[in-house]
């Protein structure tokens, strides 16, 4: 009798430490695809932001007057703008669009002359509740901010030279449980609009 309870004892904690060891084996494999992901994250987020800012942002006024009335919209979370990409005169927007409750983020998408050209990239829902996952700031040839209840006027839209874009990207976890985070990365750049300096 005694033999048997150690035998069954041994088993109960052999089957104990090879659940131990597969469940280990499974957190391991998670936070590995998590750290994976993170650096994707970073990498395309690097991608992403340079792309808008040497691509897109750079064409803002180029080919166009310095009297001619560049910027269209500038909202914490659009910027409408003309110029001119790959030799033609083009409407360029960058906006984040309305929240996707499937997603639980909001898209960000660069708009060539009113279609789709670039993204959807899925932007947070908050940040510490002060960043909708994006907010454009602006600036004119002194540094000194313009505030968005003046952007509403042509006039004061004509006087943005610089803008400052914060966005944080996320990416879903691999795992999902109650502990589950979503990856984030958060970046912030400046664009001087060097043709609007001209």
């Amino acid at each position: 009798m005694i033999a048997l309870l150690d035998a069954l004892g041994a088993t109960v904690v052999g089957a104990m430490f090879m659940l131990t060891i597969l469940t280990s084996t499974f957190n391991i494999q998670a936070m590995s695809a998590n750290y994976q992901r993170k650096i994707q994250l970073v990498d395309q987020t690097e991608r992403i932001t340079s792309i808008i800012d040497y691509y897109y942002l750079s064409a803002a006024g180029a080919g166009l007057s310095s009297t001619a009335a560049v910027i269209s919209e500038a909202t914490a979370t659009s910027l409408v703008f003309r110029g001119e990409l790959d030799g033609t005169m083009s409407t360029i927007a960058l906006q984040r669009d309305a929240f996707d409750t499937a997603k639980q983020a909001y898209p960000l998408v660069v708009r060539l002359n009113g279609s789709n050209n670039y993204g959807p990239f899925w932007v947070t829902d908050s940040n510490d509740g002060t960043l909708a996952g994006m907010n454009i700031a602006y600036f004119d040839e002194s540094e000194n901010s313009i505030s968005y209840s003046d952007l509403t006027s042509q006039v004061h839209r004509n006087r943005i030279r610089m803008v400052r874009i914060e966005m944080e990207l996320f990416y879903e976890t691999y795992r999902r449980d109650l502990r589950a985070i979503d990856l984030k990365h958060q970046i912030t750049f400046w664009k001087y609009f060097t043709n609007l300096y001209l």
